[in-house]
């Protein structure tokens, strides 16, 4: 077996973590550890389990044992180093690299079938929502920030994908009467670019968790960024791509009157403006989040 130059072992599950170590002791490679996930503290914050339970017990010792064998860490949340340290990790291994997109996968738009395309609303200003609809997702705060905007017949909100929380949210449309409110199956990820180009601005939500502290890294914001749109950001997090870039407006995760606030705001600019602000969008994609740029952040590890 050809020696590798490096292992890198992702937090989607600790446990690998051992194997990888003893691999890298083996191969005399290095070692780097890539945190996607705060494990267990995500178990305990969210999933409101004790601290003491002896799965977390177990993934702790796991967490430490990276933080202390890995060459470098790098964590695709900017602020996760506080804890980190706390932990036991030598700051000089801390390295922050976000997710990022595939320019080529974005540059070559499809042409959508004219079965979804006749789903969208005509002559419409449309809000727009591409992704998993999950808990996560806080989908139901827009669903309320739609039913606010009811009055306002040249808004319409247009929400694409499939998940655990799809059921819930029709159900909450149907019962609200929200005509203004068009759910679409989710569409494969390399249309997501050419269905970007119908909506008029793009939202991303959040809940109110303590864990987004340490920041937050979604790959459907920075698709909605290189497609030019502006954004609705409802969040309170340890960054925030949309006001770092100036391609939007952020309000208060959970907060549905200021998220209609937001799109009213939006929707009285000029389209000059708006446009504006989609510039600044895909600027600040391409220089701290295309796949070309992350890949030379990574490379400088080996």
């Amino acid at each position: 077996m050809k020696k590798p130059d490096v292992i890198i072992i992702s937090s989607l599950s600790l446990f690998p973590i051992l194997n990888a170590y003893l691999w890298s002791k083996l191969l005399k490679t290095k070692l780097i550890f890539e945190v996607r996930d705060i494990w267990p503290l995500t178990l305990i914050e969210l999933g409101n389990v004790s601290k003491y339970n002896p799965l977390v017990l177990i993934l702790g010792a796991l967490e430490k044992l990276g933080y202390k064998k890995a060459d470098y860490v790098v964590s695709l949340l900017p602020k996760a180093k506080e804890h980190m340290l706390s932990k036991g990790l030598d700051p000089e291994k801390f390295i922050y690299i976000p997710n990022g997109i595939n320019l080529e996968e974005q540059q070559h738009l499809h042409t959508l079938s004219p079965h979804i395309v006749s789903q969208l609303p005509q002559d419409k200003f449309i809000v727009g929502y591409a992704g998993t609809l999950g808990i996560a997702n806080a989908l139901e705060y827009l669903l309320e920030a739609a039913s606010l905007l009811k009055e306002i017949p040249a808004i319409h909100f247009v929400i694409v994908g499939n998940g655990s929380e799809k059921t819930a949210l029709i159900n909450v449309a149907q019962t609200k009467q929200l005509y203004n409110v068009t759910f679409i199956e989710a569409i494969v990820k390399t249309d997501i670019p050419s269905m970007l180009q119908y909506f008029d601005l793009c939202y991303i939500g959040w809940h109110h968790y303590p864990l987004y502290r340490f920041g937050i890294s979604a790959n459907k914001l920075y698709d909605y960024m290189y497609a030019q749109k502006p954004i609705v950001h409802s969040v309170e997090a340890g960054n925030d791509p949309v006001a770092e870039a100036a391609c939007g407006i952020s309000v208060a995760p959970e907060d549905p009157s200021a998220i209609a606030d937001a799109i009213t705001v939006l929707y009285a600019m000029g389209e000059h403006e708006r446009r504006l602000l989609g510039t600044k969008a895909r600027a600040y994609v391409l220089e701290h989040h295309s796949y070309e740029v992350l890949t030379r952040q990574y490379t400088q590890l080996f």
